[in-house]
């Protein structure tokens, strides 16, 4: 087995493994944790910030079902209809970017890769080739990280 930290892991300092799906509220991941007989002790549920992360979670959350649902409309050829649906890859890619920063904020990189992903989609489909190069890049720089492997 091979472990890889994405960042400096500090002496005495207590490591966390998620089980589950993290991008949710508080409530739902306990829930689910609950199925295993499992309490969860990490800053995110239990620190003093433990609401500011909830609420940063919840609306990556909310960003990615609205992306999900615009990236399937927008390959089928349909029109979102809908206020809160991005009309453009523009819009898409400004939501897709506010979720890469509450991703930071919350420390998560592997989900970082993946917005990153669609970030260069949706920047590419918005014209902004250079831009998506930008996030293509930064989307390999996270496989590297998360998996240890250089996939060409």
């Amino acid at each position: 087995m091979e472990v890889y930290a994405v960042r400096d892991i500090g002496k005495d300092e207590e490591i966390y493994n998620s089980y589950i799906e993290v991008v949710c509220s508080h409530q739902v991941r306990m829930k689910e944790l609950s199925n295993w007989g499992f309490q969860c002790s990490c800053p995110a549920c239990e620190g003093p910030d433990a609401p500011q992360h909830d609420e940063r979670r919840r609306r990556i959350a909310q960003n990615r079902g609205i992306l999900e649902f615009y990236k399937d409309i927008r390959d089928d050829g349909q029109r979102p209809r809908f206020a809160e649906i991005p009309k453009s890859d523009l819009e898409a890619l400004k939501l897709c970017q506010e979720n890469v920063t509450l991703l930071q904020e919350e420390g998560l990189v592997e989900q970082l890769g993946v917005s990153y992903g669609w970030c260069a989609k949706f920047a590419k489909g918005a014209g902004l080739d250079e831009l998506a190069e930008d996030y293509e890049e930064m989307e390999f720089e996270i496989l590297v990280i998360t998996t240890g492997e250089y996939v060409e």
